[in-house]
């Protein structure tokens, strides 16, 4: 499903932008994933395997704030959830989040590009030691994921770097994909990008998003 943003108020004449999983899945994501058919085993599969990731994803937030996990959740996460955030939990605990002047968190963040001339949702914002940011997006799979898909998401964390850019005037100068994967059995990879790996990932994606807009007003026009 195509997912929009508004933008704050003083771009509201630019009208609603396009997520970056939008791009992606509508590009390059199409020649790698099958079609995925509602009530199918593979549907159920995805369901089940993105309510593992959301828990993840939830008890590695309430870590970097400081919380403890509410046994509501350890319940809920208990068993392949709660492994694979042991996994990734030494490595969150030692990050710092970005905290803007306004006492903003750096973790689910609504950011946006105007250069690229779409938003999204990063996991995480970190601010490292010397000052310079940097985008960590943490991703659960039951397997190591292929090239192609782990390129995909180098160009989701690229745009998303941008888009920090823009809204925070600070430079990022890394990229970070956090995987944490089931079999064999869990464990965990840090993988990044920066330098000129990290603008060409900006330019393949920004790429991306011509071919996207082109095809869309063939489509619409």
């Amino acid at each position: 499903m195509s997912r929009f943003y508004n933008l704050p108020s003083g771009y509201s004449q630019i009208g609603p932008l396009p997520s970056v999983t939008t791009i992606l899945k509508d590009t390059i994501n199409r020649k790698i994933y099958r079609p995925i058919y509602p009530g199918s085993v593979s549907a159920s599969f995805i369901e089940q395997r993105a309510k593992i990731g959301t828990a993840v994803h939830k008890m590695v937030e309430l870590t970097l704030l400081g919380y403890p996990l509410p046994p509501d959740l350890i319940s809920f996460a208990a068993g392949e959830a709660y492994r694979l955030f042991q996994q990734v939990c030494p490595i969150v605990k030692g990050l710092r989040l970005y905290r803007n002047d306004r006492g903003v968190l750096g973790i689910e963040r609504f950011v946006y590009s105007i250069e690229l001339m779409v938003g999204g949702q990063v996991d995480l914002i970190i601010q490292a030691a010397d000052g310079s940011l940097e985008v960590w997006d943490l991703k659960t799979s039951s397997a190591k994921k292929s090239k192609d898909q782990l390129h995909g998401y180098f160009l989701q964390t690229a745009a998303y770097a941008q888009c920090v850019r823009e809204c925070s005037k600070l430079p990022v100068s890394r990229c970070v994909l956090l995987m944490v994967y089931s079999k064999p059995s869990p464990y965990s990879e840090q993988l990044d990008i920066s330098g000129s790996a990290l603008d060409s990932a900006i330019l393949e994606f920004s790429q991306l998003r011509i071919q996207w807009e082109r095809e869309r007003n063939r489509a619409f026009g």
